[in-house]
């Protein structure tokens, strides 16, 4: 299974990155590059020896509609298709 992940570095969102990826592929968003760069660094780190799926991501404004537009139009490139996105994105943004 395809899955997007919003709000994907703080909390709920990267404790679910962590386990979503152990059977889906993710593509994750953050409002910091950095921090997207951090968690996957630390995914694969961790799991460097038992990960099939891949994981990939980018930037995104969740409170901005043409920002999460190219997000998800980045994220259907990257999987090939999307069957599930998930919104962890802090509600002070919303």
């Amino acid at each position: 299974m395809n899955i997007v992940l919003l709000g994907a570095t703080g909390g709920i969102g990267k404790c679910l990155s962590k386990e979503l990826l152990i059977s889906h592929n993710l593509f994750i968003g953050s409002r910091y590059k950095k921090n997207i760069e951090i968690l996957i660094n630390e995914i694969n780190t961790d799991n460097s020896d038992n990960l099939v799926n891949t994981i990939n991501g980018d930037i995104v404004d969740a409170s901005n509609f043409e920002s999460v537009s190219s997000f998800l139009n980045k994220a259907n490139e990257h999987l090939g298709s999307i069957d599930c996105i998930i919104n962890c994105v802090g509600s002070l943004l919303l």
